[in-house]
């Protein structure tokens, strides 16, 4: 298999087989995406274990993550659709599976084992759910704009 990598007149788009892609875009929102859920998870669940809530922590540790979290990502992949204007349906799938095979290395790092989670199936289908919810708004707003 051959790669055809070729520099674009802008310096932070790169082609690759003859699709335009801003590289500097990806890892900009890929890290969004990943830092942003960390500091919000562990601000949440400092804050409950500082009032005593422990008890509560799994069920805020759902809301945070399969709620709160997924509108946040939905925000993200509505924004880089709407404003990216080559290829954002290929950015989006691009940043979103950056997002979690970066996540999956460092957890499984920090495990010193591959860690799969007990709830992939919810976790898959989440990401699966949020990347079409980001999409559709984003086009939606870029019609709106158009």
């Amino acid at each position: 298999m051959q790669f055809a990598f070729s520099y674009a007149s802008d310096i932070n788009t790169v082609m690759l087989h003859g699709v335009n892609l801003n590289w500097e875009r990806i890892v900009k929102y890929s890290a969004v995406l990943f830092v942003v859920p960390i500091m919000v998870s562990a601000f949440i669940h400092t804050v409950l274990s500082l009032l005593g809530l422990e008890l509560y922590s799994a069920l805020a540790s759902l809301f945070v993550n399969y709620i709160l979290l997924s509108v946040f990502s939905i925000a993200v992949y509505a924004h880089l659709v709407r404003y990216q204007l080559l290829h954002p349906i290929l950015h989006v799938l691009i940043v979103g599976f950056s997002v979690h095979l970066f996540g999956f290395i460092t957890i499984s790092m920090l495990m010193g084992r591959i860690h799969i989670s007990q709830l992939w199936l919810l976790d898959i289908s989440v990401f699966v759910i949020t990347l079409i919810l980001g999409t559709v708004i984003g086009t939606q707003l870029r019609k709106d704009i158009e």
